[in-house]
């Protein structure tokens, strides 16, 4: 669960930085394109950990 908290917050950061990156060099910026990929993996990231977690939850029942 700490783990969840911890991507959470990082998915918030890197939201806030694509914005900003977006304001100021343009959606279709190399610079954008890397942040929405950071963005990307680490949303990938709690997908897969939220996943296990759901998985090893149904497994105790």
């Amino acid at each position: 669960m700490f783990l969840q908290q911890q991507l959470l917050q990082r998915i918030e950061q890197l939201r806030c930085e694509l914005h900003k990156t977006v304001e100021i060099f343009g959606m279709d910026s190399p610079q954008a394109l890397s942040s929405s990929q950071q963005l990307d993996y680490i949303i990938n990231q709690f997908y897969q950990v939220a996943r296990c977690s759901i998985n090893q939850n149904s497994n105790q029942d």
